[in-house]
């Protein structure tokens, strides 16, 4: 009996965590997709994503809570990932991606304009790139796989997306939703390569 425990828990854990990560998954781009179906101002080539869950904002509460609950469900599924990779390097990028949605919760914690919300959002742009590259890195070391190539490009699309919105921001325009998403989505494709990985267990 103490053994069949034992051999369940892991695959039940592995199991609520894939849950997670796919709710979470569904929560951050079907809050995304109402916010922009719902908001009278936003332009893809004139806002900012933030923009949508704005202090003054028409149903912030939509953005806003998307990325809290999101943020929440995907960073317990990131965790899952780092516990049951034994490969440091690979382990580290994953840390890296799992704050990164941590990050995603206080974004809607502290909204725009609010002090603390270009800090928390620009940091979380960051990480994303860096995270993806440390988990190439990490996944590659191992040989060439599939993952591994994914993060790679993923890394490098989220580097660009970084760049793209460097770019848009010093030309003077607000209008960074764009790359923003680019950005994000980034992180959120490797997430489902994850997804689908685990499922395929």
């Amino acid at each position: 009996m103490n053994v069949s425990a034992k051999t369940s828990t892991p695959s039940t854990v592995d199991a609520l965590a894939v849950q997670s990560g796919a709710v979470g998954l569904l929560v951050v781009y079907g809050s995304l997709l109402a916010a922009i179906v719902l908001s009278p101002t936003f332009g893809w080539t004139t806002s900012a994503l933030s923009d949508l869950g704005a202090v003054d904002a028409q149903r912030m509460w939509i953005f806003n809570g998307g990325l809290i609950l999101g943020g929440f469900l995907l960073a317990i599924f990131v965790r899952g990932i780092v516990a049951q990779t034994t490969h440091r390097t690979k382990q580290l990028g994953a840390i890296v991606l799992g704050t990164a949605y941590v990050l995603s919760i206080f974004v809607g914690v502290f909204p725009h304009p609010t002090p603390l919300h270009n800090p928390v959002a620009l940091t979380q742009f960051a990480l994303i790139p860096i995270g993806l590259s440390i988990y190439a890195i990490g996944s590659l070391s191992q040989g060439v796989s599939t993952m591994g190539l994914a993060a790679t490009v993923l890394a490098l699309s989220a580097f660009a997306g970084v760049g793209w919105l460097v770019t848009v921001v010093s030309g003077g325009s607000q209008g960074i939703a764009l790359p923003e998403l680019v950005v994000v989505a980034s992180l959120d494709i490797w997430t489902l390569g994850m997804l689908f990985q685990r499922v395929k267990r």
